[in-house]
């Protein structure tokens, strides 16, 4: 059911210029009030490790691009955003992503960066460029109009038949297997808990998401004899995200080699309405 969607999926065809395979997400189909944390996770955990069947994938990398369209608020969630870096840096499957594209952000995206950025390991964050739509030839292969899902400007697939077939396929190649069942991610316990929090902590998320805005260090985390910690996060995410804050304080954090690269044409600080 998470699958048929149409939040995520791989794109066949698709590549980026370096000719890495490319999956595809359209982050406004999911609804955190909705949907569980783990559904959209176990999606992604599913769709990496089927990339990875393929010698190529597995071996060079993958790429991953996120249209923004129709994006808002309240298809964000501090908990969802977090397991959902950490899944993309391999904390849950041995992948390794050379290729984060955010295409067509809205205005106000620049919030939500500050919250991300602290996520992802600096060399991670080397991988993200954040674009608007017309800038996808610098880093997609000639001719993916072909491939890319019409539900993006200039794409010519049907994004319900590639949804389909995607579908159609995995059922067919996992009775060949033998009944393969959904994939569940041999690093679950990164997500313990996160269930019982998914409808629940909206207010908590709320005000966590203050605190990351108003000055806390490294998204609203405190310093102590240990190093950061998180507050509201499982043990195992604190230990996850301790290991990405480790990595950023070994690196200059001004650094503009160890940063994203946001497009020019993108202002995205310009619409931000924290107080």
């Amino acid at each position: 059911q998470q699958l048929l969607s149409k939040t995520l999926f791989p794109v066949p065809g698709l590549k980026t210029i370096d000719g890495h395979d490319m999956f595809y997400m359209k982050p406004a189909r999911y609804f955190p009030k909705e949907t569980r944390t783990r559904d959209v996770i176990d999606n992604l955990n599913y769709v990496m490790n089927a990339m990875l069947e393929k010698e190529h994938p597995c071996t060079n990398g993958i790429g991953f691009v996120a249209n923004m369209n129709d994006w808002a608020w309240a298809n964000f969630e501090v908990n969802y955003c977090l397991q959902f870096m950490l899944t993309l840096q391999s904390f849950n499957v041995p992948v390794r992503v050379e290729l984060f594209l955010i295409v067509n952000p809205p205005s106000w995206f620049g919030a939500i960066w500050k919250i991300m950025r602290p996520m992802l390991a600096p060399s991670f964050r080397k991988k993200v460029k954040v674009i608007l739509r017309d800038k996808l030839p610098k880093y997609l292969a000639s001719g993916f109009e072909e491939f890319l899902p019409d539900e993006m400007e200039g794409g010519q697939v049907n994004t319900e038949e590639l949804v389909q077939d995607f579908v159609t396929y995995r059922k067919y190649y996992e009775w060949k297997l033998g009944g393969a069942h959904y994939y569940e991610a041999p690093s679950a316990s990164i997500r313990s808990g996160s269930d019982s929090r998914d409808h629940d902590s909206q207010d908590s998320d709320s005000t966590r998401m203050q605190m990351m805005m108003t000055g806390h260090n490294s998204i609203g985390a405190s310093s102590t004899g240990s190093g950061s910690q998180v507050s509201g996060l499982s043990f195992d995410e604190q230990s996850a995200f301790g290991s990405i804050q480790s990595g950023s304080r070994d690196s200059t954090e001004e650094n503009e080699d160890d940063d994203a690269s946001i497009d020019d044409d993108l202002d995205l600080f310009s619409d931000v309405g924290w107080d």
